[in-house]
């Protein structure tokens, strides 16, 4: 397409139409800016807009694309004459459907490719939203040796038999944050309540603690086969504390 030869044209029909430029930008529902460049040959128009550019305008699709208007039509009474087309404007009309095909494919591929782009940029949203809440909710299980253990009894009364409370504290040795998952499991000779230990990359490096209720003060005590064991696993080992082989569970509970 040459702009200055489909820009003057365009001027010539629009005003042949009677319309102004904006009234053709509203037509269209574009600017008033967008049809001066078209005009003035700054510019062409979109594949896209050719089809309802040419309703408006009053003129087929291949005198836009060429810049020039057809020849005139044949009158009907020489169409039998030899060498004369057998239909008026059959060539444009062929020619104009043709570039309809083309348009509407030039669309669909381009609608294709932004809904490809789109399923693109979700895909990786959704992988960076998995990245940051793996990181920050769960994180990697941390090793041994970058969290210190604290283990404390309180005798806080704050649990539902008034007995003492386990507290476990960890602290993280290289300034990473931790997060602590715990799992209890139901035994017949106790409780086992296992801690995993994970160092997120979103964290503050604060102490984070955990607690735990013991059944030592029930009255009557505890039967003596009964224990609670505690298992914290880190990355590379585990360590198994006993409540009972702490001293918790005495004969008076």
């Amino acid at each position: 397409m040459d702009a200055v030869k489909t820009g003057k044209l365009i001027r010539a029909q629009r005003v042949e139409q009677g319309l102004t430029q904006q009234g053709l930008a509203d037509a269209l529902n574009l600017s008033a800016t967008a049809i001066s460049k078209w005009e003035n040959g700054h510019s062409l128009p979109d594949i896209a807009m050719l089809e309802a550019l040419s309703e408006v305008l009053g003129i087929s699709i291949t005198e836009i694309v060429t810049g020039e208007r057809a020849a005139a039509a044949v009158p009907a009474a020489e169409a039998d004459a030899p060498g004369i087309a057998e239909e008026p404007g059959r060539e444009n009309r062929d020619a104009d459907a043709a570039i309809k095909s083309v348009i509407r494919e030039s669309l669909r591929q381009r609608r294709k490719g932004a809904l490809r782009c789109a399923g693109i940029a979700l895909a990786i949203a959704a992988i960076l939203f998995a990245a940051f809440y793996f990181l920050y909710f769960r994180g990697f299980s941390a090793p041994r040796d970058a969290v210190d253990l604290t283990v404390g009894i309180e005798q806080t009364g704050g649990t539902e038999n008034g007995g003492p409370t386990w507290v476990i504290r960890f602290v993280s040795r290289d300034g990473r944050g931790l997060r602590v998952r715990s799992k209890h499991e139901f035994g017949e000779t106790g409780d086992v309540i296992r801690l995993y230990v994970y160092e997120t990359a979103f964290r503050d490096a604060a102490e984070d603690a955990f607690t735990w209720g013991c059944v030592g003060g029930q009255p009557g005590g505890v039967d003596e086969a009964f224990d609670q064991i505690i298992r914290v696993k880190c990355r590379d080992q585990e360590i198994i504390y006993s409540m009972r082989e702490e001293g918790l569970f005495d004969e008076n509970g």
